[in-house]
């Protein structure tokens, strides 16, 4: 639907976002925030797509113990990737901080020094789902 029309998903994502909230579904919560924050990063509006993210790390840290955040990573990739490429270190830290894992420091090298704001599109972390089994993927 994204690459169709970004204004009609958008809309859809916002209306989910208020029967998530009005049903207290935090995991919807979760990944309608992700969701919107990829809508913003690929209309290259980082600070924006930033503010999701957060709003989705908000709920995150509600629910999930950082032990058992590798259904997240691709969220935290995504708020890594921003925060880095828009210096809020402070965010960066935290990240850091709570939900670190071995290949989140070469995602910050990355994407603290990238020149060209479409690099922060060209790579992506996350969990997929295959036959009962889940694969990482970078």
């Amino acid at each position: 639907m994204l690459q169709k029309d970004s204004e009609e998903a958008t809309n859809i994502l916002k209306k989910g976002l208020s029967y998530a909230n009005i049903f207290s579904n935090k995991k919807a919560l979760i990944s309608i925030y992700n969701n919107l924050g990829n809508i913003y990063a690929e209309k290259l509006l980082y600070s924006q797509a930033l503010e999701y993210y957060k709003a989705s790390y908000q709920v995150l840290k509600t629910i999930c113990l950082p032990s058992n955040s590798l259904r997240y990573r691709g969220l935290i990739c995504n708020i890594i990737k921003l925060s880095a490429y828009l210096h809020d270190e402070e965010l960066t830290r935290e990240i850091l901080d709570n939900y670190s894992f071995d290949e989140l420091g070469n995602f910050i090298c990355l994407y603290q020094n990238s020149e060209h704001p479409a690099e922060i599109l060209a790579n992506n972390y996350g969990i997929m789902g295959h036959n009962g089994w889940d694969y990482l993927y970078y």
